[in-house]
């Protein structure tokens, strides 16, 4: 059943039709000859977290995206098998590599989220990005989701905030003395994780498997490539500063797209297999064979646009 357009607080979520199979004509061929098919990328749903989900200028996702995350989870059980990628945006305003960089540390922060990567979260926490420097602020944001009360999430060290960090130290078995170091750091992202989205995601569920390390194929920033919204030189010039940040606020945004699962192969004679390949590898006999192939989920072309999103939303970078 295709999950119904939904319009979030804080996101979007739909599912999007997705056609049963492709014709594909094989040609005939001698000996060892093959036909080579390289079917489309066709996604099959789309996800998106909206700028206000995250800290102003940072990586860091705000408690508040905890429905839009809930509508996550919705997806992902909608469409078992469909692996994930997800999609970092900036917009058009300001240095191009800054954009660049922060748009691809909110995509890993996300995946990071998902498959309850904590190790990901304390390199953030270690390397800042201009704007985007994690510190006692969002330790305190986590404590306050979690029920410590830490008197004030602004950053502000206060003898509260410390018996907050106490009190969650002394909650799991950690030494109680106020300071959210490594070890704690570790514990409260995991905490964290399960309060956002419970259900760990199997690096195996995204497009890439988790294979790179650098998460190629699983996350990328697409810096201001793909706005959602361009404003023209005259509406920019009459508007303030303040009120074109407010404009562009809609190219801020990360997407993940479900893309079909592995296709199978379906020939005259009934025979199915599965292909985990993006080339799809037919052998004809003495005439063209018509065959059919479910979606597949690489190609070395361009995703096609659904009607159900943005043009802004192309996998394209």
């Amino acid at each position: 059943m295709q999950y119904p357009s939904t319009q979030l607080p804080g996101g979007y979520a739909a599912g999007h039709p997705v056609p049963s199979s492709f014709p594909i004509f094989t040609a005939p061929s001698t000996r060892t000859e093959k036909n080579v098919v390289r079917l489309p990328l066709v996604s099959t749903a789309c996800w998106r977290l909206n700028d206000l989900r995250f800290d102003f200028d940072s990586s860091f996702v705000m408690p508040a995206a905890h429905g839009e995350f809930v509508a996550l989870r919705k997806i992902i059980d909608a469409h078992p098998g469909s692996p994930m990628s997800v999609f970092g945006h900036s917009d058009p305003v300001g240095n191009l590599e800054y954009n660049k960089e922060l748009s691809g540390r909110r995509a890993e922060a996300i995946y990071s989220l998902l498959t309850h990567d904590v190790a990901r979260w304390e390199k953030f926490y270690k390397n800042s990005h201009g704007g985007d420097d994690w510190g006692l602020k969002q330790i305190q944001v986590m404590l306050d989701a979690l029920a410590y009360d830490p008197g004030n999430t602004a950053g502000e060290s206060t003898k509260r905030s410390k018996e907050a960090i106490q009190a969650f130290q002394r909650a799991n078995n950690l030494n109680d003395d106020g300071d959210a170091g490594p070890l704690t750091r570790a514990v409260l992202f995991q905490k964290y994780f399960e309060f956002l989205f419970p259900r760990k995601v199997e690096k195996p569920e995204f497009l890439h498997k988790g294979i790179d390390p650098g998460g190629k194929g699983d996350f990328q920033g697409c810096g201001e490539f793909n706005p959602a919204m361009i404003l023209s030189k005259d509406e920019a010039k009459k508007m303030s500063e303040e009120e074109r940040n407010a404009e562009n606020g809609v190219n801020r945004r990360v997407l993940i797209l479900f893309l079909s699962p592995a296709p199978k192969i379906m020939s005259r004679n009934g025979l199915a297999r599965a292909s985990p390949r993006a080339a799809v590898i037919a052998k004809s006999g003495s005439g063209a064979t018509p065959t059919s192939a479910a979606p597949s989920r690489k190609s070395a072309g361009p995703l096609p646009i659904p009607r159900t999103r943005s043009r802004a939303d192309s996998i394209t970078d």
